[in-house]
């Protein structure tokens, strides 16, 4: 049984996973007054939380070297072979 992500796509996953987490840990130890001053919890942990999904849509979207690939590629006929 062959798994649908390879190690590449798992291991970009978890960064992304990764990222979402310390974006979300951060946000919930800063103690947010108000917005008038920088703030970690309203500028910096948004940005890790968004770019924590794009990172994990691109670990699911991305293909790795399939050994699969040849496979299939040996199976489908020659379409320029007539005869």
């Amino acid at each position: 049984m062959q798994l649908p992500f390879n190690k590449n796509n798992i291991f970009i996953i978890l960064i992304g996973v990764f990222l979402i987490f310390v974006g979300y840990l951060l946000m919930s130890l800063e103690d947010f007054k108000d917005a008038t001053e920088f703030s970690m919890a309203l500028y910096i942990c948004p940005i890790l939380i968004i770019a924590g999904h794009i990172v994990i849509a691109v670990g699911i979207i991305s293909k790795g070297n399939n050994s699969q690939k040849t496979n299939l590629d040996s199976k489908v006929p020659n379409a320029s072979k007539k005869g």
